[in-house]
């Protein structure tokens, strides 16, 4: 007589081991992602889970308090418009987060780990915008009035609008590539804003805003 429970055992590891992949899989990679953001993602949550979180914070710090910070303000300070305010990539660490939040003339900038936990901001007196599929939305007329800058090999600005501006537009939530190099425009007095990859394209022959740094 055959002795089937070797056999049984075996299948039954296997369709275990499989579903603890497939479980791990669905926590790396999240369902909305393309195919060829896949490897990106993955790689991303496994360095970030690696790595010290603190170390990757000061990173950020440092990046922002020495460079960024007074980058912007020179921007705001220039008598010139329709001129870029950075053109060197944000050093923010692959799996952090940005969220760019204006209330009433004030925008901040809040950075965000892993974990969506808030380790450092700084308010500005400006009022801020994005331009994504050559529409300027004000973040006042968004949802939350907040977008969110997400850093990774590939890079994304995303935000939701308001039921009612959809109106006027084709949908509600955005998901939109940026190019961290060309990020921040500054279209008006005290006015700048973030572009998404397509639009910073449009305006990649426009020159650097006088600055005094």
């Amino acid at each position: 007589m055959t002795d089937w429970k070797p056999l049984v055992y075996g299948t039954l590891m296997i369709l275990l081991a499989l579903f603890g992949l497939l479980m791990l899989y669905n926590y790396l990679i999240p369902s909305d992602a393309k195919a060829d953001e896949l490897f990106d993602e993955f790689g991303n949550k496994i360095s970030s889970f690696f790595q010290d979180q603190d170390s990757l914070r000061d990173k950020t710090k440092e990046y922002f308090e020495d460079s960024f910070v007074p980058m912007y303000n020179s921007c705001l300070d220039s008598e010139e418009t329709n001129c870029w305010c950075t053109k060197e990539k944000l050093n923010i660490p692959n799996g952090f987060f940005v969220e760019v939040v204006q209330s009433n003339q004030k925008t901040t900038f809040n950075f965000l780990d892993e974990g969506k936990g808030n380790f450092k901001d700084f308010t500005f007196v400006s009022e801020s915008c994005v331009i994504v599929d050559q529409t300027n939305f004000l973040l006042e007329g968004i949802k939350r009035n907040k977008v969110v800058i997400e850093s990774g090999r590939t890079s994304y600005i995303s935000f939701e609008l308001d039921d009612f501006e959809n109106i006027l537009t084709t949908k509600l939530e955005y998901k939109n590539e940026v190019d961290l190099e060309s990020l921040f425009y500054k279209v008006d007095d005290g006015k700048i804003c973030i572009l998404d990859k397509i639009n910073s394209e449009l305006f990649k022959d426009s020159p650097l805003c006088n600055q005094n740094t």
